[in-house]
């Protein structure tokens, strides 16, 4: 960044003493002690702040260093370095976090569910009930070891025109040790098919502003109904600004 660097030192009466300021061995600022404040001692009364040199460019890396010449009584007398930043140099703004997306087949845990590949899958594999008993239900758990924040919640699914399944959303706090749901989801519009293809792919928020932590994690339960078999593609998590 850029700064203005300040001294601080004591301008007593018996004596001119000078100071220089060098970054990376050259020469950017000089201060010479020669006003009258009615003291020759380092006290309150002859404690002053000189400006060094202004608009100063610093990096990472850069070295400061400050040179006392002592005259006659006054004995160059070092207090502190301050470094204000003006403003005006170039600001790195933080990086934008990013969304965290968990593939529903990769889940840390999974209960019930199959794998079922689809081509209009993320990654092309869903987590699916198709292939077993009538409207079963099955459950995804994805752990959490992110950077702590406040997120929304989504996941990635199909709504066919065959049936109403619908899934249950759940934070498991791991401090307070607690379940929690956090969401829910009802598969009803019409997207025009029975199959699950890219007509009928959705992701839609079904929690907002939810606090995680690492050891965090959140189980996805899917209900099947009819001909509808609560395929889960993915969760993913929206970091809040």
């Amino acid at each position: 960044g850029t700064y203005n660097v300040i001294l601080g030192t004591f301008d007593e009466n018996d004596g001119v003493s000078t100071f220089q300021l060098a970054k990376n061995g050259t020469t950017i600022g000089t201060v010479l002690l020669n006003q009258n404040l009615n003291g020759n001692a380092a006290s309150a009364a002859t404690k002053v702040e000189k400006v060094f040199a202004t608009g100063v460019a610093i990096a990472n890396g850069d070295t400061l260093t400050v040179t006392g010449a002592e005259n006659a009584g006054e004995h160059a007398r070092f207090d502190f370095i301050r470094f204000e930043p003006t403003g005006s140099g170039p600001v790195t703004p933080p990086p934008t976090p990013q969304p965290i997306l968990f593939e529903a087949e990769n889940a840390s845990a999974i209960v019930n569910y199959r794998t079922e590949s689809i081509a209009a899958a993320s990654g092309g594999q869903v987590l699916t009930l198709l292939g077993g008993a009538s409207n079963e239900s099955g459950s995804a758990t994805f752990g959490f070891n992110e950077a702590p924040g406040v997120y929304d919640v989504i996941i990635g699914t199909f709504d066919e025109n065959d049936g109403l399944a619908s899934f249950q959303v759940a934070l498991n706090d791991f401090e307070t040790g607690t379940t929690t749901t956090i969401g829910q989801l009802l598969l009803n519009a019409n997207l025009g098919s029975s199959i699950a293809n890219a007509q009928t792919k959705i992701s839609p928020k079904v929690a907002l502003g939810i606090a995680l932590t690492p050891g965090d994690s959140i189980t996805v339960t899917g209900f099947e109904n009819s001909l509808e078999h609560a395929r889960l593609d993915f969760l993913q998590l929206v970091p809040t600004v």
